[in-house]
């Protein structure tokens, strides 16, 4: 029987990642870069940022 290695968020580094956010839709920190090295918009809402779990994609859409 195979058991499924998940790799789970602390609060930490949850908490870190939503401030992260906040200060990039506020513009205090830079905006996330995507491998063309265009910036990704940090308005965008995270549905269209990132694609569905059955296309396998490997980095976001917009």
């Amino acid at each position: 029987m195979a058991t499924a290695s998940v790799a789970f968020k602390s609060r930490e580094d949850d908490r870190k990642q939503l401030e992260l956010e906040e200060a990039r839709k506020a513009g205090l920190a830079p905006a996330e870069v995507d491998e063309d090295g265009k910036e990704i918009s940090p308005h965008s809402p995270q549905y269209m940022s990132s694609a569905s779990w059955y296309l396998h994609a490997e980095r976001p859409i917009c």
